[in-house]
């Protein structure tokens, strides 16, 4: 995992690896919010059909947004936070 972290490491795809769909609702009961897989497990496929549903810019402004924010996604009810240290 240290070295998959390292700036300048190629990530490399594995064979049964899976792009999302990006902007699609793939759940055949409509769309998800994330409040709906708050218990799931981490390898439940409705993860995917979540991913599918964000654009990839939501996905990418989750990975890189920091600090002391939660980064939001519209597209999948997630609000985003302002967490702040203190005693």
């Amino acid at each position: 995992m240290v070295e998959d972290m390292k700036y300048g490491h190629p990530v490399e795809a594995k064979e049964n690896d899976e792009m999302p769909k990006y902007e699609q609702v793939t759940y055949e009961a409509g769309t998800l919010t994330i409040a709906m897989l708050m218990d799931l497990e981490f390898d439940d496929p409705l993860w995917q059909d979540l991913l599918n549903q964000m654009t990839v810019e939501e996905q990418q402004f989750l990975i890189s947004y920091g600090l002391n924010n939660l980064a939001g996604a519209a597209s999948v009810g997630a609000p985003g936070l302002l967490s702040r240290d203190g005693p």
